[in-house]
Order: structure tokens, then C-alpha cells, then sequence
């Protein structure tokens, strides 16, 4: 997991100066929002809803302080 974290981490800098240079440092913002725009839509086709959406069982009950 560090490893992996590490190599990322090392890539993203990379893939930011690239985009520094060959474009501007709007290039980040804008290859970050298309991403994240490609990552919802993925979850979104890709992962099946909780089988789940209700949780049985009693109420939380807040005691006010004494």
C-alpha cells in the first residue's frame, strides 16, 4: 500500500509538471475535474446499489446532560 501511495504520488507530480509546461497550471485543474467526472460515471454504471438501504433496530436516544 505505501509503495503504491509513493509511485502515485511521484507520478502526480510528474504528470502536473508536464502539464505545467506543455499547456498552463489550468491544465490541472481541468485534467483533475475530467477525471473526477470519468470516476462518477463509472461508479455509477459499474458498482450495484446496497442491497441494504435501511438500517432495522431502535432509535438513537441522546440523554441531555446532567
Amino acid at each position: 500500500m505505501a509503495g503504491t501511495v509513493t509511485v502515485a504520488g511521484a507520478f502526480g507530480y510528474w504528470a502536473a509538471g508536464q502539464l505545467v509546461e506543455h499547456f498552463s497550471w489550468h491544465g490541472i485543474f481541468i485534467v483533475a475535474g475530467a477525471l473526477a467526472v470519468v470516476a462518477t460515471v463509472l461508479c455509477h454504471f459499474a458498482l450495484n446499489p446496497s442491497p441494504k438501504t435501511h438500517v432495522e433496530g431502535e432509535r438513537l436516544r441522546i440523554r441531555p446532560r446532567a
